[in-house]
């Protein structure tokens, strides 16, 4: 073994970084994919039966919760922005959140952030605000996702049929709401102290009461996300209306396990943890239709809301060189309107 550190040495230092990830990449989402793929085939005549047997007027209403998942998180972004000190219209953060969230189907969370980063800065907002937004955004995010299953814990007790120990559930709601509240407070006071040691200057004082809607409104997201989830189930069998807060907690749980992938877009990660999660309450076919389901109403959510605002912007662009050109005509034949006119 020690004759051969040098060479690994070697070529750890040899071989960029970046392929190196792709390598890790590749290995994570061909063992997903391999997963998956096994799971489907033990499955396969239940998971036929269950496409067959689709419901599409409830798939459509889960389109409609994830593509409303998809607009809020526009929202959330402005609101993190407005936190950090940035001042941009609510349109704008929704197309911004909208077409960097396309962008992630071309090389992942790279493409990304860096399409939000771009996107952010032409907007008007300086890096290092986009810098401190996106490490905020961070922070709520997985301690949002955190609290909402500590929250859903107990609920989720009786449907995994587990007996939680004395005094559990309310350990479990008291840190579902401490750990997810104490983020507004703390973020800000990280952001002062930042700025009293310098090393955040010249960035502004973190607004708590943005943070607030902002933690509100993803975990409305979060919910959102959730509740389509639980409306593909109810699209191809009965489903029981008190397994919807596992159905949320699996949910968070499966992103939050795909964003810490390495996996472009969590991909075979987030499906294949969502599979298992939700096993543990249905049939293993059911859970791999639902995940799979899910994941193509994302795709679908994620690709037609940055059509629709692509779409919304080059019509508005257009409106507005239109009312340009027709100002501009009005001028030229009415001279005595002009100032200059006006002057003589």
């Amino acid at each position: 073994m020690m004759r051969y550190q040098g060479l690994i040495r070697t070529l750890a230092a040899v071989l960029p970084r970046r392929f190196l990830r792709l390598a890790v990449s590749v290995v994570i989402l061909s063992i997903s994919v391999a997963v998956m793929a096994r799971l489907l085939a033990e499955n396969y005549e239940r998971v036929s039966k269950d496409i067959r047997d689709l419901r599409w007027e409830v798939i459509t209403v889960a389109f409609l919760a994830v593509l409303a998942a998809n607009l809020s998180g526009g929202f959330f972004w402005k609101l993190v922005l407005t936190a950090s000190g940035a001042r941009v219209s609510l349109l704008t953060s929704i197309r911004i959140w909208c077409i960097s969230g396309a962008l992630k189907y071309a090389l992942g969370a790279l493409t990304q952030l860096a399409g939000r980063i771009y996107l952010t800065e032409r907007a008007g907002v300086p890096r290092y605000i986009v810098v401190i937004s996106l490490g905020i955004e961070t922070i709520l995010i997985l301690m949002s996702g955190a609290g909402l299953i500590l929250l859903s814990l107990p609920f989720s007790a009786g449907v995994l049929a587990i007996g939680l120990p004395f005094l559990s559930p309310i350990v479990s709601i008291l840190l579902g709401i401490v750990v997810p509240g104490a983020m507004p407070i703390l973020i800000s006071r990280g952001v002062s102290a930042g700025r009293r040691l310098s090393f955040l200057n010249p960035s502004p004082m973190a607004s708590q009461t943005s943070l607030w809607t902002a933690l509100v409104v993803i975990l409305f997201n979060w919910s959102l996300l959730g509740i389509a989830s639980f409306l593909i189930l109810a699209s191809i069998r009965e489903a029981d209306i008190r397994m919807l807060p596992f159905f949320i907690a699996a949910v968070t749980a499966a992103v939050i396990l795909g964003l810490a992938g390495f996996t472009p877009l969590g991909l075979g990660v987030r499906d294949v943890s969502l599979t298992l999660l939700l096993s543990h309450a249905i049939p293993l076919a059911d859970a791999s239709v639902v995940a799979i389901l899910h994941r193509l109403l994302t795709v679908l959510a994620d690709l037609f809301a940055a059509l629709v605002v692509i779409i919304v912007e080059l019509v508005r662009t257009r409106f507005q060189a239109g009312d340009a050109g027709v100002a501009g005509r009005d001028s030229a034949d009415n001279p005595r309107s002009s100032p200059r006119s006006a002057g003589r």
